[in-house]
């Protein structure tokens, strides 16, 4: 008598002996296991050294922030209160500190040499993953 399909055919996967009797089968499902179980492992340890990493981020910000209040309450510098869940430009409003001369000279050396960098990558390279060696030269 033939064996005949039932509807339960999905439900022999589940069975342990269909993978006893083909080694192929149980080896490979082992396979799939470790390689499953190893992405879950490495997803979980780079989530808690990432959770690490930002509680100590966190931790150098209010260090920072209790140097900046000491030098403040030292010299007498007027500063702007701190915002750490401010972004970018936002979190000093307001530095009022006296330049030496070389500090201006040092600045507006770097500002030149920025104007002069933007202007050239404006003049021959804008639009362009290469700069357009051809346009120098004419």
């Amino acid at each position: 008598m033939a064996r005949s399909r039932s509807s339960s055919t999905g439900w022999r996967y589940l069975n342990p002996a269909y993978y006893l009797k083909r080694p192929k089968r149980l080896a490979l499902l082992f396979i799939v296991f470790v390689c499953a179980t190893l992405v879950f492992w490495d997803r979980h340890t780079l989530f808690t050294e990432h959770q690490e990493e930002v509680s100590k981020l966190n931790e150098e910000v209010t260090r920072l922030q209790n140097m900046l209040e000491d030098l403040k309450s030292e010299k007498g510098v007027s500063v702007g209160k701190m915002n750490p869940k401010a972004k970018g430009r936002d979190v000093i409003k307001k530095i009022d500190v006296l330049d030496d001369p070389i500090s201006v000279q040092r600045r507006e050396a770097v500002k030149n040499a920025m104007i002069h960098a933007w202007s050239s990558y404006e003049k021959f390279a804008w639009g362009h993953d290469e700069l357009q060696v051809w346009c120098i030269f004419e």
